[in-house]
């Protein structure tokens, strides 16, 4: 269990359970030295705040996906519309409508018709419409993606005219790569129309993406902190919240001093679970300290100076720390770690090796080989996903082409016809 759930574990066997008596959650020595680490780490990455993350072109192949997160930036796109509207001088009626329309856009940004639920006149409405579709983000207040891309190529200098008829009457065969139908269709050329589509390809077709969802704010608490104190790596639970248990002194002597056979029977059973608890709960901590400090000594390049990760698997855990590979699973599974990287959950940091001998990679370094080769294939001769395996083996990473089309379709990259471009 992580905290969390460590936290309602507790809480509901304690109301079970009249031996057990809850404390406040735990202030020891340890548990205030974490909180303290922690709090060192959060002054010491504020960047990590704004999804930012301080890590060189040559030392980004392998981080794990959260590298460099923190907390979300509590912004919405409510909130950022409507400073902007209390900024511009509206009549009383158009800014109600300004609002009402900014608390009905969807999570695109885009807002849809309401029918029989619109408080306001059609006039009314459109020039509440007008005011929000001039706000930024450029596409906001669309009613669908053909629209928001209008609107945001009106807002580009120049004459495009090309790129307003493809947006507005070709985006399917624009998703298909047909830029020969399209050409015919509008009598220009396919360079033309080649050219048009990647300025549309470089617009935002969820201009409310990128903002809060909204609510409050589902903030990560690590349940481990990894500090680097004098050189050494060392790793601690932080247990939020967690409360302490403690046998409750008078139903342990009631179990001996009753003179009930029942009560002294119901008594027992009660301290054997509080006991078996408390065990249980000194073992769950030594069995998640083991496991992180067996990935501190193998990931050490990692936490120390930020290179990528190298492979490693349940079982390479496992076997520093004298468990079973499904414990070193449970143990890690739901626990988030804060280092001074950043935030992120432990299972990010397992990677198995996919090479074969001596030569060791792992999928990340795959997916980015496989990216790299795709950016700089020739568009209009892709490669297909066989050609692929040849160039990623000739780079010395010998994968199956069935594993190439695992990985392109994981990194949504179309087949070699759907990158093709005349």
């Amino acid at each position: 269990m992580n905290a969390q759930e460590l936290r309602t574990y507790l809480e509901k066997i304690a109301q079970e359970n009249p031996v057990i008596e809850v404390d406040d959650p735990v202030s020891s020595d340890d548990s205030v030295v974490a909180l303290r680490k922690l709090q060192w780490l959060e002054s010491k990455n504020v960047f990590n705040k704004y999804f930012q993350a301080s890590v060189s072109p040559e030392q980004d192949e392998d981080l794990p996906e959260n590298y460099g997160h923190q907390f979300m930036i509590d912004e919405t796109l409510n909130f950022f519309l409507k400073a902007q509207m209390h900024a511009m001088r509206l009549p009383r009626h158009t800014k109600l409508a300004v609002d009402w329309i900014i608390d009905n856009l969807d999570e695109n940004g885009w807002y849809r018709e309401h029918e029989g639920k619109c408080p306001f006149t059609p006039e009314v409405l459109a020039d509440a419409l007008e005011v929000v579709r001039g706000m930024e983000p450029a596409g906001v207040g669309a009613s669908n993606l053909s629209e928001s891309l209008l609107l945001q190529i009106e807002r580009m200098k120049g004459r495009h005219d090309l790129e307003k008829r493809i947006a507005r009457e070709y985006l399917d065969e624009m998703g298909k790569t047909r830029y020969n139908n399209i050409a015919k269709k509008l009598g220009v050329s396919q360079e033309k129309v080649r050219l048009a589509c990647d300025i549309i390809r470089t617009l935002n077709p969820r201009p409310g993406a990128g903002f809060d969802i909204g609510g409050r704010p589902d903030y990560i608490r690590a349940d481990i902190v990894v500090t680097d104190t004098a050189g050494r790596l060392e790793a601690q639970l932080t247990e939020h919240g967690v409360p302490e248990l403690h046998l409750n002194s008078y139903y342990c002597r009631l179990v001996k001093e009753s003179d009930d056979p029942e009560v002294r029977e119901y008594l027992a059973g009660k301290l054997r679970q509080a006991e078996w608890l408390l065990r249980n709960i000194e073992q769950r901590k030594n069995t998640v300290i083991n496991c992180i400090e067996s990935i501190l000594k193998l990931q050490s390049d990692f936490f120390r100076e930020g290179k990528k990760l190298s492979p490693m698997t349940l079982k390479d855990v496992a076997g520093l720390t004298g468990v079973h590979e499904s414990t070193v699973s449970r143990a890690m599974r739901g626990k988030y770690l804060q280092c001074i990287h950043g935030v992120f959950p432990v299972n990010d940091l397992f990677s198995r090796n996919l090479g074969e001998g001596g030569k060791k990679f792992t999928q990340n370094e795959v997916k980015n080989l496989l990216r790299s080769i795709i950016d700089r294939e020739d568009k209009r001769n892709p490669l297909s996903d066989r050609m692929l395996c040849e160039r990623m083996a000739a780079a010395e990473m010998n994968i199956s082409r069935r594993a190439v089309a695992k990985y392109r379709l994981q990194l949504n990259i179309p087949s070699a016809t759907g990158r093709r471009r005349i």
